[in-house]
């Protein structure tokens, strides 16, 4: 893996192309292959240092964050106030987004040794690509592995 650094996450008023805010990644580590999604009031990204933040969409600021691996590069996928994340080390990481922004990891499951794949959520089971082209279903409910797929 190559490393990043100094990734910014910026606010852009589409009506005008205004930029609103714009913050440098407090973990000094960028946003690769990242994007936010929200889970009630706040926006909620991973970057690569494998920290898991809530951003605060009026301002920018982060309002919690929370190491859940090494590395993680994809967009984090987000059920209400539950969060899915998947980390660069093939684990599916399953977060609490509190009401005040808080996090809190409820779960994870290995369905891989290596993975970029931004999860889907599909009749409650999660799909994600691990180790190249083997593709994992994930029960959310039990977060025990459904069914493995063979290769595409």
């Amino acid at each position: 893996w190559s490393d990043s650094s100094d990734g910014y996450l910026l606010c852009v008023r589409i009506s005008d192309g205004k930029v609103m805010w714009q913050h440098k990644n407090e973990n000094s580590k960028g946003y690769y292959w990242a994007g936010l999604a929200f889970s009630g009031n706040y926006g909620v990204i991973a970057d690569d240092s494998g920290t898991v933040s809530t951003v605060d969409p009026e301002t920018g600021k982060t309002v919690a964050s929370l190491k859940i691996a090494e590395r993680v590069r994809t967009t984090v996928l987000v059920d209400g106030s539950i969060a899915y994340v998947v980390s660069a080390d093939g684990v599916l990481h399953k977060l609490s987004v509190g009401t005040d922004g808080t996090l809190s990891e409820l779960g994870k499951v290995t369905f891989g040794g290596s993975s970029t794949s931004t999860p889907v959520l599909v009749n409650g089971k999660i799909a994600a690509n691990g180790d190249g082209s083997l593709v994992e279903e994930i029960n959310v409910n039990g977060y025990e592995r459904f069914e493995k797929m063979a290769e595409a």
